[in-house]
């Protein structure tokens, strides 16, 4: 509009040449009798610098008829009330500035000395434009060069002649150009002696009331800017906005406009601005009649947020009444956007309640999103502090709706440039066309996470977007709130089983622990596990069933990952896999977590493996304890890497800056060795644990020892477990050798040695995963106990006897 005025005050007077300055230029003679409706607008007589200064003096007001031109546009000095929305804009242009509204008209022009009546098409100026001036005389001139200040919505109605005007230019359209100056000639101007802000909100309300008494809305003032003058005018009580003459939406100043306006501006002064803004963002792009305009749906709104103001415990987000109120125009915005309902719809019923039905309106959906924000922070406090942090910020950007739109919601510009616009009357049904959430913003933050955080980061995604919406107002329609529906397993809204599921996923591990009676499927199913190796579909059938809820049995307590390579980073990566250990939140002396790794578990080298120890190659072991330090940072995780009776990793180990325990074994060697050499002194009975502790030692509560006390150990206090048997070969789980190769190193062309013959004779061609694993299950089970371990990460593949 700034470069619009300019350019055309310097091409209309080519199309007039008469006319020297535009600005000069004289109101038409409108005569007095003539018909109020050839003359609506512009009833007053023409603009006169004497007549002017006596009805001042009088009265401090003066109407009469002027040029469109005299007025300042506003379009460099407005303030954030006084911005509007362009298609609200278009729609006023296209109802008073367009050639379809002209109308014949009999107009009386002067043939030199006689009165000649004749009929032409006009196009009416709407609306008497008000003017405030300081003083008298600013006013009592007979022209003005864009000076006669305008008063509010004023600016509104003269752009949007303006840009009718410049439409008309653009398509050297004469005819139309013709009727909107004449309209620019005879333009009824209210000039009113305004010396005190209250005399100017005064004339602001009855310019905007003029307004809207043309059937727009969306050009006349907000509520908000009139609470803004009723708190200025300080109205106090009823009688005193009716003695000012103030109205609203045509209406005489009342107790239940006062009582909004109360309320309003309360949360004005509150808010620092937070509502203005909120309420701006959502006139410029959907317009006024859409909320601000409307006090009734305003006051819901703020008795709304007042009601969720003092249970809302979220550290980020909204914290006051005003920011709250703010937070659900934005999410209304974002409604808007997401396609979830259409602009046109927002109606009092949808926004508040349905009167018919009672089911709950928006703004009750937006306190259920408010609650599951508040239980989506508490079940992220279970993380890691490093992941904490970051966790908490992603639930901030979906917490705020304009940052969760421009983040993850909204549409990428090549996919709008491909499918093209989609104005809101093509839409033929309510949310047919809701806002498909795209999948690699979020995706590509979630890789930084576990799991069962990125569930909860798409479960969150989802209800902001709109796509819970029908249970969230079933959920708002009940009393209790989150938590007593969650508690409640009969319900079956389709949110409460994801968020139930994202619960147990999130936390479940730390209300359960493996005993005996849960650790294993019952035996009468194991049976139904095994083939008889007959050709029966109905059984096989029945087996894969069984062996699907063994499954899914195993993954209440177990998961496992597959590291790219043998890195720190790729081990970081598959920890954040671990849903429950990753996201365990343990006490120190209560509980704790675990992360291990064994060297006698990581590879296998060597033509007889059964003799000779494989030792990890140092590099790898490294990169293994590296992880493994560096992500004990909670404060209950304990870190345990076992030598694997290798004393040639106890200088790798002597760097990781641990403590030291020591495990003795009874007898000579495993009993896989087979019938090897004995060499004095060469028995490897002894391994070393170098054990890393979240805090000082003497924070930690020594723990009684119930077994492998042989040297007389009583607790923890003793580093020590001795007289630790080897674990048995029946004991461990067997592999074939073409599986085995598998798992070692798939893209090995060098086949596995085979077993060694006293081997074969006892227990066939399958062989162990690891020759070389020694720690039988009741030393792991003894560790986790003494060490109260309820999360572990193994990071050694192993043969699973630490997962048993």
């Amino acid at each position: 509009m700034e470069k619009l005025i300019p350019w055309v005050r310097k091409e209309l007077p080519k199309a007039y040449a008469k006319s020297k300055e535009m600005h000069k230029s004289a109101p038409l003679s409108i005569v007095s009798q003539a018909k109020s409706s050839e003359s609506v607008g512009f009833k007053a007589g023409i603009w006169s610098s004497e007549q002017c200064d006596a009805s001042m003096h009088a009265s401090g007001i003066y109407e009469a008829s002027g040029l469109a031109l005299w007025l300042q546009t506003g379009a460099f000095g407005s303030s954030s009330h006084d911005d509007l929305n362009w298609q609200s804009l278009e729609g006023f242009k296209e109802k008073f500035f367009s050639k379809r509204v002209a109308f014949k008209a009999s107009v009386t022009r002067m043939q030199g000395t006689k009165k000649q009546k004749s009929e032409r098409k006009r196009i009416l100026w709407p609306v008497p434009m008000i003017c405030a001036v300081d003083s008298i005389t600013s006013a009592c001139h007979e022209n003005f060069d864009a000076s006669l200040p305008l008063i509010g919505t004023g600016h509104f109605v003269l752009w949007a002649w303006y840009l009718a005007t410049y439409e008309a230019i653009m398509q050297s359209d004469k005819e139309h150009l013709e009727l909107l100056w004449e309209a620019a000639l005879s333009v009824t101007l209210q000039l009113r002696l305004c010396p005190t802000v209250k005399d100017k909100s005064l004339a602001r309300n009855f310019q905007s009331e003029a307004v809207k008494a043309l059937g727009h809305a969306s050009l006349s003032d907000s509520f908000l800017t009139f609470a803004g003058l009723a708190r200025v005018l300080a109205i106090d009580k009823v009688q005193d906005g009716v003695a000012m003459g103030l109205a609203y939406n045509g209406a005489v100043y009342n107790a239940a406009i006062h009582k909004a306006a109360l309320s309003m501006a309360a949360v004005l002064e509150d808010s620092d601005r937070h509502v203005e803004q909120s309420l701006s963002r959502l006139e410029l792009q959907y317009g006024r009649d859409i909320l601000s305009s409307e006090y009734s749906k305003l006051s819901k709104l703020i008795a709304y947020a007042r009601s969720v103001s003092p249970s809302w415990s979220m550290v980020q987000g909204p914290r006051s009444n005003g920011e709250i109120m703010a937070w659900m125009v934005d999410m209304l915005l974002l409604a808007f956007k997401t396609k979830l309902r259409l602009p046109s719809k927002a109606t009092e019923g949808w926004l508040d309640k349905d009167r018919k039905t009672g089911m709950p309106g928006y703004w009750q959906v937006c306190a259920v999103i408010l609650q599951v924000f508040e239980y989506a922070e508490k079940l992220l406090s279970k993380l890691p502090e490093p992941e904490l942090q970051k966790a908490k910020a992603v639930l901030e950007d979906l917490l705020s709706p304009l940052r969760c739109w421009e983040k993850f919601l909204q549409p990428d510009e090549k996919a709008l440039a491909d499918t093209g616009f989609l104005h809101e009357d093509d839409l033929e049904e309510e949310g047919a066309c809701a806002v498909v959430v795209p999948s690699g913003p979020l995706a590509a933050i979630k890789e930084i996470f576990n799991k069962a955080t990125g569930q909860l980061f798409d479960l969150v995604l989802e209800l902001v977007s709109g796509k819970h919406y029908s249970d969230c107002q079933e959920l708002a329609s009940q009393a209790g709130g989150l938590i007593k529906a969650l508690q409640d397993t009969e319900q079956d809204l389709e949110f409460l089983k994801q968020l139930r599921l994202v619960t147990e996923l999130v936390g479940g591990s730390q209300s359960k622990s493996v005993t005996a009676s849960t650790a294993a499927p019952t035996p009468s199913l194991l049976m139904q596990l095994t083939s008889t190796g007959q050709v029966n579909a109905e059984a096989d059938a029945e087996r894969e069933r069984h062996w699907k809820i063994v499954q899914s049995e195993r993954r209440k307590f177990v998961s496992f990952g597959l590291p790219k390579s043998w890195t720190k980073e790729s081990l970081l990566s598959s920890f954040r896999a671990c849903g429950k250990v990753f996201s365990f939140a343990g006490q120190l002396n209560t509980s704790h977590r675990l992360l291990c790794a064994s060297a006698d578990l990581m590879t296998e080298q060597g033509d007889e493996p059964w003799v000779a120890p494989s030792v990890p190659p140092a590099p790898l072991w490294k990169e293994v304890l590296a992880f493994m330090t560096s992500s004990a940072t909670g404060a209950a995780d304990f870190v345990m890497a076992f030598d694997g009776r290798m004393r040639e990793e106890d200088d790798v180990l002597s760097q990781a800056h641990a403590c030291e325990a020591t495990i003795v074994y009874t007898g000579g060697c495993p009993p896989r060795a087979g019938r090897s050499r004995r060499v004095p002194l060469s028995g490897r009975k002894v391994e070393t644990v170098a054990i890393r502790c979240p805090v000082q030692r003497t924070r930690i509560k020594a723990t009684k020892k119930e077994t492998f006390t042989a040297c007389g150990e009583e607790s923890t206090y003793q580093g020590t477990y001795t007289g630790v048997a080897f674990r048995a070969s029946l004991e461990i789980p067997l592999i074939s050798l073409g599986e085995k190769s598998k798992v070692m190193d798939p893209n090995s062309v060098l086949s596995l040695p085979r077993a060694p013959e006293d081997w074969v004779e006892r227990n066939g061609e399958d062989c162990p995963l690891f020759w070389g694993e020694s720690k039988p299950i009741a030393l792991w089970c003894a560790i986790l106990d003494e060490w109260k371990v309820q999360a572990v990460l193994d990071c050694s593949p192993g043969s699973g006897a630490l997962m048993e």
